[in-house]
């Protein structure tokens, strides 16, 4: 009986010690919350920018991270959890007045760190960083064709220049006569080269053979890898075609 007390009291004595002694017991409490929208380049964030990245630092630790679009709930913003403790000794979690700093894709925001706030509290935050983009650019010219009247039997050939104008690789990895074209247009020369470095050009001749009298109208497609830095699909220019077949009096 006296062994069996022995071992209560001792016992009560070491939960009072591991209750009343902070450096030995995490106490977990309410995430801190912060959310906003994210712009990079001066460019908003949407749901759809799923490349880019939201994460949050904390004493050089990454405590909460957010994919752009990961939750649909959250819209266009970005909503960081960042779980807390008032246990001084947990290193993988915030207390409030604990130095923050946010990053985008590794890179970290122009707003300057600041606090974390109380337990449970929300905060808004619009963030902002510049990125270096490097991306291909079409430019092409001209920015139609129009062989005007060409005798009906005869032809008529424009050329339209395609340039690199970015820093980085152009592929074009289409060119094509739009399915609603008039099939007295014909794509007569079409570059071997697909790459373009930048600064470099490539020649595209479309002839119009007109084999009747009236007007006809088409489309050359040009598709290429020319997609916006903020979108998720390639990039396809159209360029208008025109011409009318006349008889010779």
């Amino acid at each position: 009986m006296v062994k069996r007390n022995i071992r209560r009291i001792a016992l009560s004595v070491f939960l009072i010690f591991l209750t009343g002694n902070g450096l030995l017991i995490a106490r977990p409490q309410p995430d801190f919350t912060l959310w906003g929208r994210a712009h990079v380049n001066g460019v908003p964030l949407t749901r759809k920018h799923s490349v880019y990245t939201i994460s949050i630092e904390v004493k050089g630790r990454e405590l909460a991270s957010y994919p752009m679009g990961s939750v649909k709930a959250y819209g266009d913003f970005y909503v960081l959890k960042v779980p807390m403790d008032d246990d001084p000794v947990i290193s993988d979690k915030g207390r409030p007045g604990d130095t923050a700093r946010i990053f985008i894709n590794g890179r970290e925001s122009d707003e300057p760190s600041f606090s974390l706030g109380n337990y449970g509290e929300t905060v808004r935050e619009d963030i902002h960083v510049n990125i270096s983009v490097y991306k291909p650019e079409m430019h092409f010219t001209p920015q139609n064709l129009d062989y005007g009247e060409v005798f009906v039997g005869s032809s008529s050939t424009l050329s339209i220049q395609i340039t690199n104008t970015g820093n980085a690789d152009l592929d074009i990895t289409r060119l094509a006569l739009g399915d609603e074209s008039s099939p007295d247009f014909l794509i007569t020369f079409s570059p071997v080269r697909t790459v373009l470095i930048p600064g470099d050009s490539v020649t595209v001749e479309v002839s119009y053979y007109p084999s009747e009298e009236g007007e006809d109208r088409g489309m050359l497609e040009i598709s290429s890898t020319d997609n916006d830095v903020f979108s998720t699909e390639g990039s396809v220019v159209k360029v208008p075609l025109s011409g009318t077949g006349v008889y010779e009096r």
